[in-house]
């Protein structure tokens, strides 16, 4: 039995560890192991809004939307090589595996277009179901339940097959994932050909984000005085409203939604944008005098 133990554990290849209280395997019976994975392409701002304009998420009132087979096979397409080498990973690390031990294990698969119902959404479908008559308000709600049951037909297919396609290989065997050297000549060719005032947004946007953490590691043991803690709540605020700012404006510059998808490049912040990082830089000043005068305060004056 130990012979048959130790057969099983080398027959493993790319095992992490066994899943606590996990089912076994369907067909063997044996224990479920967790294998490891290759780590995700990192998703910057740019390829997020590549993707949402490819899936056609960010489309406008006047333009067309995609058809959803469309949007499907884009989606499909932009997960699949992550979905193949989990897939692949796992047959490594659990010999005799079928799909419904990879799907109990890996979790149920989630919309592939990355729509979420959150509020915009809801108030854009609500917007025009109040336009239509009630004959078409029926068509519109039997186009949705058809685009959901084709939705979850393709999905469950795109995995099945997928998961036919994968062959046993541990995550260290297999073509990586993440191309270290394209992903760097992408970087310098952003720096050589980004506009300046995109540059100035995120340089913003970085010393904003670090100018945060800073404030917020050196008051966390002032942060006991009631105007210090109110400060840095105005200065939390201020920021995060900055950064929102900057973020659209970057977004229409990277991807600029219009009819035709074309328009100037950004040659200048938005003015709503500039206040509000200026404002930003206000509370900053300010919660910085206030730090200081408590710390010397509460240095002359401890524990009180």
């Amino acid at each position: 039995r130990a012979a048959l133990s130790t057969a099983t554990r080398h027959s493993r290849v790319g095992a992490r560890c066994p899943v606590p209280y996990a089912m076994p395997l369907i067909e063997s019976g044996n224990q479920v192991y967790a294998p490891y994975l290759q780590r995700t392409t990192p998703l910057t701002d740019e390829e997020e809004v590549k993707h949402k304009q490819m899936l056609g998420l960010d489309r406008g009132k006047g333009e067309d939307p995609l058809l959803i087979q469309d949007r499907i096979k884009i989606a499909q397409r932009l997960q699949k090589p992550k979905l193949l080498s989990d897939m692949s990973s796992f047959k490594a690390a659990n010999q005799g595996a079928v799909f419904e031990d990879f799907v109990r294990w890996y979790g149920n698969p989630e919309n592939p277009l990355g729509e979420e119902l959150n509020e915009d959404s809801l108030k854009r479908k609500a917007e025009i179901r109040s336009k239509l008559s009630p004959e078409q308000e029926k068509t519109f709600a039997l186009k949705e339940a058809s685009e959901a049951i084709s939705l979850l037909m393709n999905l469950r297919a795109f995995w099945e097959d997928s998961w036919d396609e994968a062959e046993a290989e541990a995550a260290f065997e297999q073509d990586p994932l993440f191309n270290p050297y394209i992903t760097v000549e992408m970087m310098l060719h952003s720096l050589e050909t980004i506009h300046p005032a995109l540059l100035m947004n995120q340089v913003l946007a970085v010393n904003l984000s670090n100018a945060r953490f800073v404030l917020s590691a050196a008051s966390k043991q002032a942060r006991q005085v009631h105007i210090l803690a109110e400060g840095f709540r105005n200065l939390d605020d201020a920021i995060d409203l900055a950064l929102a700012a900057l973020t659209k404006d970057s977004s229409d510059e990277v991807a600029p939604n219009t009819p035709g998808g074309k328009s100037d490049l950004l040659s200048h912040l938005a003015t709503d944008t500039i206040a509000k990082c200026e404002e930003a830089c206000n509370q900053i000043g300010e919660f910085e005098i206030l730090l200081s005068r408590s710390l010397a305060l509460l240095e002359k004056l401890p524990g009180k």
